[in-house]
């Protein structure tokens, strides 16, 4: 069974725009990869498109994706972060990385000495 996660970042008006990843989407898988991008890299990895697995694939350590680009990213609200996937990761204004799973409504930070 897949871990489902959504990726993305804050907006100026306080919601964000997100991509999906279908597999591998655990905070123990994520955590290295995302605590080292930058604002660039994940709008960069939004708008190119759903992810296939986590952000650590197959290929080369960059995502694999199921499309090739022109994807804008969905526009979600904060209450909706979590009504699919298992986990949401986002991106604040402030550069800190956040997440909410089933289990923690109230979002977590990603912390490097966390597990």
């Amino acid at each position: 069974m897949a871990t489902r996660s959504t990726i993305g970042y804050e907006t100026p008006d306080g919601r964000y725009r997100a991509t999906y990843c279908h597999y591998d989407g655990y905070p123990s898988h994520m955590k290295g990869e995302l605590l080292d991008m930058d604002r660039e890299d994940v709008e960069a990895m939004v708008t190119t498109g759903w992810i296939r697995g986590g952000i650590r694939s197959m290929c080369g350590g960059r995502p694999e994706y199921f499309s090739d680009g022109g994807w804008e990213g969905a526009r979600i609200d904060k209450e909706r972060l979590t009504r699919v996937e298992e986990y949401a990761y986002m991106l604040r204004l402030d550069g800190q990385w956040v997440y909410v799973s089933y289990e923690h409504r109230d979002p977590q930070f990603l912390a490097e000495n966390e597990d």
